[in-house]
């Protein structure tokens, strides 16, 4: 290949780099001021007192914005209790900051592994709606080792918040449900819902003061001020914009250079 055609693949390399970094600095801009204006928007919300659940009017699945704090009445079916795992804890139920935190830089978390317990929830309406009741987490040690932990009986109110399921990551293995309770590695609703027959809608209950204040009871749940939090911040993400940004410049720079080089 000659001299000229060096150049040539160098500067369309390069500006290929420069062009694709600079997107991928440019998206997770846009994802850190997303989450900047809905984190505002989740505090506001969280911030007023509860109403109380009304099933006619409730929040419908496209509806990701509503963060208000719903009180809830009902019974739980323990019976039918699932395990959503493993996975680390609600952030700031165990430690405002640290390896047990709950909180991921982005990677990898090596912090406590347990499992979220998923509960059908009957409330107490003419039409005995159900409802999932993410009720907190759990350690993964408590359903291996049948360690007990909080299931309350007879009729309890329930301050909780709207939740969404999940979508499964790439190569994820098929649900469990040979243990008991079954366990299921994403929330996915659509088998939720299968698997108890009847409940709808998916919330998470929330506690009622920060961690550090209330008893730690299991299954932990998050605290208001941490509920609607992103597992991963928007401070990763314009790290993550830094980082692409960078390495765009650095295309510019020897693209540059490449195409002085050709005019000399």
């Amino acid at each position: 290949m000659t001299s000229q055609g060096l150049n040539l693949s160098g500067k369309l390399f390069f500006s290929g780099l420069t062009a694709g970094t600079f997107g991928l600095g440019s998206w997770q801009s846009q994802r850190y001021f997303e989450k900047i204006e809905q984190m505002k928007e989740r505090e506001i919300d969280l911030l007023r007192e509860p109403i109380v659940y009304d099933p006619a009017s409730a929040t419908t699945k496209d509806d990701k914005a509503s963060f208000r704090k719903q009180l809830i009445r009902g019974q739980f079916r323990h019976a039918q209790e699932l395990l959503i795992g493993p996975r680390g804890p609600p952030p700031g139920a165990l430690a405002a900051d640290g390896p047990t935190s709950g909180r991921s830089g982005g990677g990898m978390s090596s912090g406590p592994q347990g499992y979220y317990v998923v509960t059908p929830f009957e409330l107490k309406d003419a039409n005995k709606t159900v409802i999932l009741m993410n009720r907190g987490w759990i350690p993964r040690h408590f359903p291996e080792h049948d360690v007990d932990y909080d299931h309350p009986q007879g009729v309890v109110d329930v301050v909780a918040v709207p939740s969404q399921g999940e979508n499964p990551r790439f190569m994820m293995p098929p649900h469990n449900f040979s243990k008991r309770p079954p366990r299921l590695y994403w929330m996915d609703v659509e088998t939720m819902h299968d698997v108890t027959g009847d409940a709808n809608g998916l919330f998470v209950a929330v506690g009622n003061t920060d961690a550090e204040e209330e008893e730690r009871r299991y299954p932990v749940k998050p605290s208001p001020s941490t509920v609607g939090e992103f597992k991963i911040s928007p401070f990763t993400h314009a790290g993550y914009a830094f980082t692409w940004y960078g390495l765009a410049t650095a295309g510019v720079v020897m693209t540059r250079r490449l195409i002085t080089r050709g005019r000399m």
